[in-house]
């Protein structure tokens, strides 16, 4: 497979994700820090969109020398820029990832209140999900050494097989997109024996399962591997779109109810459920958490 130049526009791609990202976040703390403030979720969630904010930046100054037109002074030093910067994309992509899903996760770890099967396998997938993508960016730091090899032509360069952290990327990815699909399903696992109208329960549960989107993402992400080649920086800018899409997706799907809430206050009965600027979907799931209603194994 023949490497593809790069799509310069491709960076407004970026951006459009980025920016749409930016928006739902600030929508979403801003609303709670005025309610009744700020939780770890957030925080997380913050975090998350911080490295995707980084990684944006990275991947803009990657771009610019790309297809820059003008022949470089020193080769070398600007294919060692390159290198190093394409690897903090890449561990800022695979952090952004991780800590958006972890969001939401512990989100739906406050509303279970200890008290069901749930609980344990968020914390599973709490802790196997950041132990695969931590793994997966040391892999990108590791699988050639020494880094000079790349750009140095006197420095031998020894790197592993590059099926291994082709596979292992698409095996994180794929789980990545797996464990999207169950935080998805999980809210209306949680919904079903309440007791609301159908329509609140559908909107609540719609509300909550917008991370359906970040699996389409994760597991389109995970083709992307199959096009990676030496050299290719074409077929890799392919997998850095989706590596930033997938985060950007997952931070506006997991300020979704919070902004169903605001969207409501807006246009709806000005007695919506409500608790001190909580999601209604929050609040209605906590208390079922509380008086033990929620299934248990």
């Amino acid at each position: 497979m023949e490497a593809r130049p790069v799509d310069p526009s491709v960076k407004g791609v970026f951006w459009i994700l980025i920016s749409s990202a930016t928006i739902f976040i600030t929508l979403r703390l801003y609303y709670k820090y005025r309610g009744q403030g700020l939780h770890r979720d957030d925080l997380v969630l913050f975090s998350s969109w911080l490295a995707l904010l980084a990684n944006g930046i990275i991947i803009t100054v990657i771009l610019d020398i790309a297809t820059s037109t003008e022949i470089p002074a020193d080769p070398a030093a600007t294919f060692e820029k390159l290198i190093i910067l394409g690897l903090f994309s890449t561990t800022l992509a695979l952090l952004s990832q991780a800590w958006s899903k972890t969001s939401f996760a512990m989100t739906l770890l406050g509303i279970t209140n200890n008290r069901s099967w749930i609980t344990y396998f968020l914390w599973f997938a709490i802790v196997t999900m950041n132990v695969s993508f931590v793994m997966s960016a040391v892999i990108f730091w590791i699988q050639c050494r020494p880094l000079k090899g790349f750009w140095d032509n006197s420095v031998e360069l020894q790197c592993w097989n590059p099926t291994i952290s082709i596979a292992y990327g698409m095996a994180v990815s794929a789980y990545s997109g797996i464990l999207d699909l169950a935080f998805a399903l999980l809210p209306w696992k949680i919904l079903l024996p309440l007791n609301l109208s159908t329509k609140e329960k559908i909107g609540c549960a719609i509300a909550m399962s917008m991370g359906i989107f970040a699996a389409v993402a994760a597991f389109v992400k995970c083709s992307k591997f199959l096009e990676i080649t030496p050299g290719g920086t074409g077929d890799s800018m392919q997998l850095a779109i989706w590596g930033v899409a997938e985060p950007a997706v997952t931070i506006i799907a997991a300020s979704m109810p919070t902004l169903r809430l605001f969207v409501r206050k807006l246009t709806g009965p000005k007695d919506y459920a409500m608790e001190e600027g909580r999601a209604a979907d929050e609040v209605a799931l906590q208390e079922v958490a509380a008086d033990g209603s929620l299934v248990g194994p």
